[in-house]
């Protein structure tokens, strides 16, 4: 009898120590401060990934400083627990806009948030194209399909 009392709580307590560090490994994932904030300004997180998905398009970003390409880093927006609506895969510079709504638009500000990363450079003066044609406010440029966008930062 007391030997299967202590193989309990033996159990039991092995079982709480786990159920403990699961629980306290999923309140400081540092991702989750990313997903709030991906919530904050209205871009989704996927816990399916490209599952049921609506809308799917992609774009091209170039992003030079004083006249030096610079690479869009791979895997913005990308947590272990989801995938942002906006994200990259590789370092080419393709934005995926994927949603399980369509018709929802996003814009290259909000693109830069879900990066973490301002789109306003201190001390550098921007100038954003679409296509060819200039872009007035960068921030609020709703991002299409198939668009070719060029940000130039120079000192």
């Amino acid at each position: 009898m007391k030997k299967n009392r202590a193989t309990a709580m033996l159990v039991g307590g092995a079982v709480l120590l786990a159920v403990v560090l699961l629980v306290w490994g999923r309140l400081n994932d540092p991702s989750r401060a990313l997903v709030k904030n991906w919530k904050a300004i209205g871009v989704k997180c996927l816990p399916q990934g490209h599952v049921n998905l609506a809308q799917h398009i992609h774009l091209k970003l170039t992003v030079s400083m004083d006249g030096q390409l610079v690479a869009v880093p791979a895997n913005i927006g990308q947590v272990k627990t989801c995938m942002s609506e906006m994200h990259t895969h590789d370092t080419s510079g393709t934005i995926h806009i994927e949603s399980a709504e369509a018709g929802t638009t996003f814009t290259l500000g909000q693109f830069f948030q879900v990066r973490g990363e301002p789109l306003d450079k201190n001390g550098y003066r921007l100038t954003a194209t679409a296509d060819g044609q200039k872009i007035e406010n960068p921030a609020e440029f709703i991002l299409k399909d198939s668009q070719q966008i060029i940000l130039e930062y120079q000192k």
